[in-house]
């Protein structure tokens, strides 16, 4: 038996098993028609963790679109873990009691290669109903430059071509907003998920001094850079607590869509507002 979309039926007959209480190919359909949630870094933290946590709200029937999710480092990643197994993860947990709890992870619904899919990415940034763009990328994911103070190589390159060949990771989310700026400029969250200091401001001062490296060179407009400093337009925040998580939505604009788990009970981001 694979884990694939054709084996669930026969592993949904196993006890021992979790599988998801949601119809895959309608989240799926859902997701690829109207995006709400991209996102960068397809690791074992993702998937099993980040990935959980968007299962658990398609189960309880609090969403109904799943993530994408995009790599830019690792893209083999892709082609070995994602794409043979329908983007379908096996989550396993030992418990301290030494049982095992298995679970099939089926929210992450497409997977894309950052380099080989540029214009699958660009149809979802244009999207209206786009309202994160999330990363775990690790720290050095951030960095434009080396510890001694220089501009990274691949990034100077990038302030000298054309956004469309960029290639650091900072540099191809940078396009992307300006995809999106092109396409009517609506609001959009990045969101960092690593566990490392001031994460939200490490994307946006990576963001901004691109953007201003493009506005210099005449590869973008001076409104673009106006509207990635906009934090009523992009909001950079790092998700550290249930307040942060409130205000990432206010600032964009996208109160409808994520909802709190606090002390065993789910919100609505209205409803969480009277709780606090």
């Amino acid at each position: 038996m694979k884990l694939n979309l054709n084996e669930m039926k026969n592993i949904k007959n196993i006890s021992e098993v979790v599988t998801p209480a949601y119809d895959i190919e309608t989240v799926k359909e859902n997701t690829m028609k109207a995006p709400k949630w991209l996102h960068f870094g397809a690791g074992n933290i993702f998937r099993a963790y980040v990935g959980k946590i968007q299962q658990n709200l398609l189960n309880k029937g609090l969403e109904n679109t799943g993530i994408i999710v995009a790599e830019s480092f690792d893209t083999e990643i892709i082609d070995k873990v994602y794409k043979p197994h329908d983007n379908l993860t096996l989550s396993v947990i030992l418990s301290k009691d030494g049982n095992f709890s298995t679970e099939v992870i089926a929210s992450i619904v497409e997977s894309l290669k950052a380099d080989t899919d540029k214009d699958t990415l660009k149809e979802i940034v244009k999207a209206p109903t786009l309202q994160m763009i999330s990363f775990t990328i690790t720290e050095k994911g951030y960095n434009l430059k080396t510890p001694n103070g220089e501009y990274m190589k691949v990034i100077e390159e990038d302030f000298q071509n054309s956004p469309e060949e960029a290639k650091h990771i900072m540099s191809i989310v940078t396009n992307l907003l300006y995809v999106r700026f092109k396409a009517g400029a609506t609001p959009i969250a990045l969101v960092s998920m690593d566990n490392c200091a001031g994460n939200g401001d490490r994307v946006r001062a990576a963001v901004l001094d691109i953007a201003e490296h493009w506005v210099e060179k005449g590869y973008v407009e001076k409104e673009f850079l106006a509207y990635v400093s906009d934090e009523k337009k992009v909001a950079y925040e790092y998700i550290e607590d249930l307040k942060t998580l409130m205000m990432v939505a206010s600032k964009a604009r996208i109160m409808s869509a994520p909802v709190v788990e606090k002390e065993d009970k789910i919100y609505t981001m209205e409803q969480f507002l009277e709780v606090l």
